[in-house]
């Protein structure tokens, strides 16, 4: 506000000496040679404070504008009280942003708008504990460097991660989905985990082309409502191959507790976790008879789907 004030006192200072200069000129004539001379100035003042105000803008807390293309980062993530401002109630778009610390949200946020995250990377966490997502959440080409925890959260629209890279663990713990989960084209390099969720009819899950972690975490999901399909994901990993023995490197999978009669997979490059209720925690061991309850149910999903190596590979 203070280069408005700073410019409209320089043309006052200025008009003044000019009317001492021309005070026997005609009134109508010098209003009209001081508006010639002066509103370029006064334009120009306008403009500049504009810009300066802009670029404050683009260096703040977060920003409302879904047509921001330039490169920029983000260091403080909260106001005063603690809340996140990263999101607002207007649709929100990030594109080639870098987030210089962890994001996180405060108990049952609840965000509103529409979000899209384009080209960016969050160099920390990426936290939303018990957030509500009551629209659709787009991220493409975006990289999290370490975990990236949204448990408790409720999706109320689809969430999408296109093209997008997960350095730490990725962890959707006891979320409501009521919408479709689309992870096509990622790369997952630490732990996945979707445990106790809970789904509705509306609830799809889509792996096309993406890249598994070495350890998938599916368990105690008894109400799965439609298939998830693991087969569609990306195998042609060569630091996944042992060139010697000419086998992939097989994704160890959990569904302790699931209904697996839902989960479409192979033997070929899935085999299960049937030792430990938690593959990070060895304290936990899942009891003898239920563990040959899990691969019975495996066996009697490969032979419904009339997947025979599967079956052999798994009864061997």
């Amino acid at each position: 506000m203070k280069y408005p004030v700073i410019g409209i006192f320089f043309l006052l200072n200025l008009s003044y000496h000019y009317g001492l200069k021309y005070q026997y000129m005609n009134l109508i004539t010098r209003l009209t040679k001081l508006l010639c001379i002066y509103v370029p100035y006064i334009f120009t003042v306008v403009v500049i404070c504009f810009l300066v105000d802009g670029r404050k803008q683009k260096e703040g807390i977060f920003v409302d504008n879904p047509n921001l293309y330039e490169i920029y980062s983000i260091d403080n993530y909260t106001d005063y009280k603690g809340n996140n401002v990263i999101f607002s109630k207007k649709d929100t778009s990030y594109l080639y942003t870098t987030f210089n610390n962890t994001v996180f949200s405060n108990y049952k946020y609840k965000i509103n708008s529409h979000i899209f995250l384009f080209s960016s990377m969050f160099n920390e966490n990426l936290y939303f504990h018990k957030s509500i997502f009551n629209n659709s959440v787009e991220m493409m080409d975006v990289e999290i460097k370490k975990k990236f925890d949204i448990s408790g959260s409720s999706f109320n629209r689809d969430f999408s991660s296109n093209d997008c890279m997960y350095l730490g663990s990725v962890i959707f713990r006891e979320v409501e989905i009521d919408g479709k989960i689309d992870f096509k084209r990622t790369l997952f390099c630490d732990t996945l985990r979707f445990i106790n969720l809970k789904l509705r009819d509306s609830s799809f899950f889509y792996f096309n082309l993406c890249k598994f972690p070495d350890y998938i975490d599916f368990s105690f999901n008894n109400n799965i409502k439609n298939e998830i399909d693991l087969t569609v994901a990306d195998f042609n990993i060569p630091k996944r191959f042992d060139t010697v023995n000419k086998l992939y490197k097989k994704h160890k999978t959990n569904l302790y507790k699931s209904d697996i009669s839902k989960f479409h997979i192979d033997y070929q490059h899935f085999y299960l976790d049937t030792l430990y209720l938690d593959a990070l925690d060895k304290t936990k061991t899942i009891p003898k008879d239920e563990m040959m309850g899990i691969y019975e149910s495996l066996l009697n999903n490969f032979k419904t789907r009339g997947q025979q190596d599967s079956y052999e590979l798994l009864d061997y």
